[in-house]
């Protein structure tokens, strides 16, 4: 039986997740399948999901339907930003692809994700409002802010030639490759 079958039938998040992590480390492609499959919904596994389809990405070739999952998904932003932490990273990863109609496709996806970060807010609390839980201890925007920085970088991976510019006067000299 398929591992990824019995990840579906594992209660146990933690087996789960660990066994995705060493999964991905071989470059499976079948589980990058099995993540791009459950980023739908509201799910506290989507961003472990998106990252395992990135890690895959750089060393396997993904196909369009995976793609186009990661950039539906990376594109429902959920006020808080939290799942587009993990997409954009993800989606310079998957347009390093040599392939211009997925790089077309990433890069378009990121300069409108980039649109809304306005529309991002910061959480109140870290993830929870029980007790115990501390109010959020960034100023307001921050994480629009970290999210902004992510897409400049990874457009500058899939060789955006404007946030290229940009990351060596900001940052000296960066070597794309």
């Amino acid at each position: 039986e398929p591992l990824t079958k019995l990840l579906e039938k594992t209660k146990d998040p933690v087996l789960r997740n660990r066994a995705i992590i060493a999964l991905v480390r071989w470059g499976d492609i079948d589980t990058a399948k099995y993540c791009a499959q459950r980023l739908k919904g509201p799910d506290t596994f989507k961003s472990l999901a998106v990252w395992a389809v990135g890690r895959v990405a750089v060393v396997s070739p993904i196909d369009m339907e995976m793609v186009d999952k990661v950039i539906a998904a990376a594109r429902e932003v959920d006020g808080f930003g939290e799942f587009q932490l993990s997409a954009v990273p993800t989606l310079g990863l998957i347009g390093r692809n040599r392939d211009a109609d997925i790089k077309k496709r990433v890069e378009s996806a990121l300069k409108d994700i980039r649109k809304v970060l306005p529309a991002i807010k910061n959480p109140s609390s870290m993830e929870a409002t029980g007790p115990g839980m501390v109010p959020n201890p960034d100023p307001p925007g921050v994480r629009a802010k970290i999210i902004a920085e992510r897409i400049k970088i990874s457009l500058a991976l899939i060789g955006d030639a404007v946030e290229i510019k940009w990351m060596e006067t900001a940052r000296g000299t960066v070597h794309v490759t």
